[in-house]
C-alpha cells in the first residue's frame, strides 16, 4: 500500500531536508484523499505547516542566496497546497469556517487560481 512506503519513506529521511519531508507528507494526504479519510488529511496538513513555521523561524541557514530563494519558492507552493488540501477536508468534515479561512488564505498566496477560487465558491455556497 502506498501509505506503508510514504511511512518508510518518513522514517528514513532526515529532517534537514525539508522539500522531500513536505513533499512525502503531501503526498500521503492524497492517499488519505482516495480513502476519504478526512481527519489524516487535515492532521497532516497541520503537521506540513508547522514544519514550514518551524523553517521561517529558524535563526540561521547555511545556504546560498540563489538556493534560499528557491527553497522559499517550492516552501510556499507547499504551503499553498497543504492549505488547499486542509480547506476541502475541513468543507468535507463539515468544518466550514475552518475551510473558509484555510481557502482564502491560499488564496492569497496564490491569487490567479482557479481551483481555489472555485473551491472558495463552494464553501461560500455550504456556508449560505
Amino acid at each position: 500500500m502506498a501509505l506503508e512506503k510514504y511511512n518508510e519513506c518518513l522514517k528514513k529521511i532526515h529532517s534537514a531536508d525539508l522539500i522531500s519531508l513536505l513533499a512525502i507528507i503531501l503526498n500521503k494526504c492524497t492517499c488519505h484523499l482516495f480513502l476519504n479519510q478526512f481527519d489524516d488529511i487535515i492532521s497532516l496538513c497541520v503537521r506540513g505547516l508547522n514544519l514550514i513555521t518551524n523553517h521561517r523561524h529558524k535563526v540561521i541557514q547555511y545556504t546560498d542566496k540563489n538556493e534560499k530563494k528557491e527553497t522559499e519558492k517550492k516552501v510556499l507552493d507547499f504551503e499553498m497546497r497543504f492549505l488547499v488540501r486542509r480547506g476541502n477536508a475541513y468543507l468535507k468534515t463539515g468544518q466550514l469556517y475552518h475551510a473558509k479561512s484555510d481557502l482564502e488564505s491560499a488564496y492569497k498566496l496564490d491569487p490567479k487560481n482557479a481551483q481555489i477560487k472555485k473551491d472558495m465558491d463552494a464553501v461560500l455556497e455550504a456556508i449560505k
